[in-house]
């Protein structure tokens, strides 16, 4: 792989004799998708974007912040978590069931 210093993946890569990087190599994505971009001329509309997930491991003190702000919210708020599953569900299928996940495992036949 050559090694470029460029901005933007558009810029041009140095020549192939020049620098050659050894390291490790990138890291392979996880997902694909297609997403719509604005301003996209000369290239499609529609454009692949790579993902790539990155895990790690919470402090102990970001840990306890996270669980205090999951157990003190008030009845009926949703965690950003449960908002996200919520949205995909309604984007999915396009219904909307609510919330509660019994009610949606119900009207899609999944089960208890």
């Amino acid at each position: 792989m050559v090694k470029s210093s460029a901005a933007w993946w558009h810029a041009p890569l140095p020549p192939v004799g020049g620098v050659r990087y050894a390291g490790r190599p990138r890291p392979a994505q996880d997902f694909s998708t297609l997403l719509e971009v604005r301003d996209d001329a000369p290239w499609p509309a529609l454009q692949r974007f790579d993902f790539v997930v990155r895990e790690r491991a919470l402090a102990e003190g970001e840990a306890a912040e996270l669980r205090k702000r999951l157990e003190t919210r008030e009845p009926g708020v949703l965690s950003p978590y449960q908002e996200a599953a919520v949205k995909a569900l309604r984007e999915m299928t396009g219904r909307d069931f609510g919330a509660k996940a019994d009610i949606w495992r119900k009207h899609l036949k999944l089960g208890s």
